[in-house]
């Protein structure tokens, strides 16, 4: 049953791919792979100039800039078919994808510009940049709707020496849109609901990871990566669980106005739902008790 679900999917992917192509708009730097069956002569790779066109040869430029392949064939069989072919039969495949870009910012191993190919998510996109980097966090940050940035504005927001830029460039975008995603629900827990699809101009940025750091009697000690929304519960399981000499008392330090504060906790309400399961932030410290029973 798995590996038909798998088949499934593949499938799925493959028909989704194929319909964004069908309906990807060509520009500028693409490169088209021609072909007019019973014509070597014409079928070759041609790139999409700056204004937008092709030059083949006896029809010279034509337009092609904004259509999709479908249309391209049934424009240059419209011209092939005006004075040099009789019944032209063309075919049209995107070959490579330059004109639409997507960025991956932040801490990943490679930064930068990539090009769109096929229906590209938040997955493909970290894949391009080489995955995420030593220091990456796993909670994402996707700016939609953004026009395409130049290369100079590109290696400030690389630079940034925090997530201050991306803030700023979506500030300045009146019709940027923003939406997070749950990196370690997607990386760890296979949650696809989370590999948002990605348009041309949109920016993926992977931030510095954060911590909460537990001590005391848990199977892992030591810092736990911190995501949104983070609850004590999720936490104590990515920290490998309590020990069997856990008692129910756990304590919290955290930072507030540079003075700690400290809040104290009972999991077995937590545990029971008598209480709301705690949310954690950034550098808190946890500190779970032993029983004394």
């Amino acid at each position: 049953m798995r590996r038909r679900w798998a088949v499934l999917g593949v499938l799925l992917l493959f028909v989704a791919q194929a319909a964004w192509a069908n309906g990807y708009a060509v520009g500028p730097g693409d490169v088209l792979e021609i072909k007019v069956f019973g014509d070597k002569e014409l079928s070759r790779d041609y790139e999409v100039a700056q204004n937008g066109t092709i030059r083949l040869p006896w029809i010279k430029e034509v337009e092609v800039k904004g259509l999709t392949t479908r249309v391209i064939e049934k424009r240059l069989e419209e011209r092939l078919g005006e004075d040099y072919l009789v019944d032209p039969q063309v075919s049209v495949v995107v070959k490579e994808y330059k004109s639409k870009k997507i960025y991956v910012l932040g801490h990943v191993k490679n930064p930068g510009a990539y090009s769109l190919t096929g229906d590209t998510r938040v997955l493909e996109a970290l894949a391009m940049a080489g995955g995420v980097g030593n220091e990456g966090g796993k909670s994402f940050t996707i700016i939609k709707g953004g026009a395409e940035l130049g290369p100079g504005e590109v290696r400030k927001l690389m630079t940034a020496p925090d997530d201050r830029a991306i803030e700023d460039f979506t500030q300045g975008q009146p019709n940027a849109r923003v939406i997070h995603v749950d990196g370690y629900a997607l990386m760890e827990q296979g949650d696809l609901t989370q590999n948002q699809a990605l348009d041309a101009g949109d920016i993926l940025s992977v931030p510095k990871a954060s911590f909460v750091y537990f001590d005391g009697e848990v199977n892992k000690p030591g810092p736990v990566t911190y995501s949104e929304g983070l609850t004590m519960m999720k936490a104590i399981s990515l920290a490998g669980g309590l020990t069997k000499d856990a008692g129910r008392r756990v304590v919290v330090t955290r930072s507030k106005d540079g003075k700690n504060e400290t809040i104290s906790l009972n999991l077995s309400k937590i545990s029971k739902h008598e209480g709301a399961d705690f949310t954690l932030l950034p550098d808190d410290v946890v500190k779970v008790k032993r029983s004394w029973f």
